[in-house]
């Protein structure tokens, strides 16, 4: 276990630092901490996080005592996570990216699931606790996309 996720963070680690170099866009899910200004440019602090479906969610769930079951009708044990969705975040590091002049921000209305065209004043008015995919090139943000989760 502890060989495969540091293989998984030895690959994520390389396909980012190529993409940098290579000026490649790569996209993260994150959660936003903080939207602020610094040296007239404006820079997020994110926590990249993994966002799993189906068995791999249930097993991340389990491992972290996050997991839901429910006992059916022949007596065995069904584990499920809720909306078969499970945001795993292994660790608290925050990275503080800046954010391009002419980044591409999509939210989601309150209390409906389709995005519209947005700016970064509306993003600071209500970031905390909504799910983003970051599109990131050469350590730039360029593209902030709010993440439906029922």
């Amino acid at each position: 276990m502890k060989r495969l996720l540091f293989l998984t963070l030895l690959s994520v680690m390389f396909v980012e630092m190529r993409a940098q170099h290579n000026k490649i866009p790569v996209s993260r899910p994150v959660w936003i901490k903080e939207v602020s200004v610094a040296n007239k440019t404006t820079v997020l602090r994110a926590d990249y996080v993994t966002i799993l479906t189906g068995a791999k969610a249930v097993k991340a769930a389990r491992l972290e005592g996050d997991a839901e079951f429910d006992i059916n009708a022949k007596g065995d044990t069904v584990w499920y996570v809720p909306n078969d969705l499970y945001i795993e975040n292994r660790s608290q590091k925050l990275r503080t990216l800046p954010v391009a002049d002419s980044c591409i921000i999509q939210l989601i209305r309150e209390g409906g699931s389709r995005l519209y065209k947005s700016n970064l004043a509306q993003l600071k008015k209500g970031y905390a606790d909504k799910l983003y995919e970051l599109v990131i090139a050469s350590g730039t943000v360029i593209k902030i996309t709010e993440v439906y989760t029922p």
